[in-house]
């Protein structure tokens, strides 16, 4: 009980304090709920997720912003340039929930198309041998009587 009295007992300074501190963290609660609560998160979530994040801690302003800066540059130091990732870029293009939508400007979006094709044609590409080597050791067709 004695706990209880001490936060009763907190300056009108420590509580706008604790309230700002909890507006700054909260959108990593949020991402963290939503990452939990999706029942197999996906690639292609991250790169949207991660994102948004960065952008709403940078964006958002009040008594704390010290503390938003820092967590933003940790954000970037844990993740670095994440629309760099070619899983990440081909996995978001191609989930329906999300397709360009992630991609804010031409060079983006460029980049994540043109990442998509080459892994593709890759696929493809590795598919061919095992195709044609197939077609090659198949069975000859029987001979017909004469």
């Amino acid at each position: 009980m004695s706990d209880i009295t001490a936060v009763k007992n907190l300056s009108p300074y420590q509580w706008a304090t604790a309230r700002d501190l909890a507006a700054t963290l909260r959108p990593f609660m949020d991402v963290t709920e939503l990452m939990s609560a999706v029942a197999y998160p996906t690639l292609s979530m991250i790169l949207r997720v991660i994102d948004g994040l960065r952008h709403l801690v940078s964006t958002s302003s009040g008594g704390l912003d010290g503390l938003r800066a820092i967590l933003v540059r940790l954000v970037h130091e844990k993740f670095g340039d994440i629309f760099d990732d070619d899983e990440l870029r081909v996995a978001t293009l191609v989930d329906p929930r999300f397709k360009l939508a992630p991609f804010d400007n031409d060079d983006r979006r460029e980049k994540a198309k043109s990442t998509a094709l080459l892994m593709m044609q890759d696929i493809v590409a590795k598919q061919q041998p095992t195709v044609q080597a197939a077609d090659r050791t198949a069975s000859p067709a029987p001979k017909q009587a004469i």
